[in-house]
């Protein structure tokens, strides 16, 4: 089988005592693909090849962390949104900024068109806008699910976390999380809120959070390497 958009070099481990496929991608470019003790190589093969957009991704945001890329704030550049890139349009006129699905076209007088730093603070407050009112909707929806009230939401950036709950139901989120693939961005969420109900990581609280249809181990090792961008 061909396998595209993926290097040649992975390395297939089959263990005996697992009941699934699983691969994992390590930051220096490492591909790892483990399977089930006597599931036929065509058969992991097939897998390697469905999961070929997501393994590329993951070696492309591995590839920008290693190098210190960083995104431009340039007409035409393109910044992430919820795991997708969306292009920056800038247009003179008085100032203001929408969201079109895939632009995010921004207006500006002609001499703060040419000033990247003040297009990138008017982005970042784009990026907070954004993330409260999304993590505020989220938030009212597993609280509804698992019959919970937070005291109070807000933002704020976290340089080593996603989110906490304080001890009086507070919940503080770091806005950056926008960024993410909504998959992971809801996972931010419905675990502080699941901290409403039990502030440990307990047995107990990964039962709660499954209930919100998160499971512990398959989201960890795909958020395991995230960083902010800003």
């Amino acid at each position: 089988m061909n396998l595209v958009n993926i290097p040649k070099d992975i390395q297939i481990k089959y263990v005996k005592r697992i009941r699934r496929t699983t691969i994992r991608i390590k930051p220096d470019g490492e591909v790892r693909v483990t399977a089930p003790y006597g599931v036929p190589q065509n058969e992991v093969y097939k897998f390697i090849q469905k999961k070929s957009d997501w393994i590329q991704s993951k070696l492309d945001q591995f590839k920008r962390a290693s190098t210190g890329q960083k995104y431009e704030f340039t007409q035409g550049s393109q910044i992430p949104f919820l795991g997708r890139l969306i292009q920056i349009n800038l247009t003179e006129g008085p100032e203001s900024i929408f969201f079109d699905t895939e632009k995010i076209n921004i207006s500006l007088d002609i001499e703060k068109m040419k000033n990247t730093e003040y297009i990138k603070m008017k982005l970042i407050k784009w990026y907070q806008d954004q993330a409260f009112l999304k993590i505020k909707d989220r938030v009212m929806d597993y609280s509804a699910l698992l019959g919970l009230v937070p005291k109070t939401i807000s933002i704020k950036n976290y340089k080593s976390r996603w989110g906490a709950c304080t001890s009086k139901k507070d919940l503080i989120f770091n806005w950056q999380i926008i960024i993410m693939k909504e998959n992971h961005f809801n996972y931010v969420v419905a675990h502080e809120v699941c901290h409403l109900k039990e502030m440990n990581h307990s047995l107990r609280f990964y039962k709660i959070l499954s209930q919100l249809g998160f499971e512990k181990n398959s989201i960890h090792s795909e958020m395991r390497y995230l960083k902010n961008l800003f």
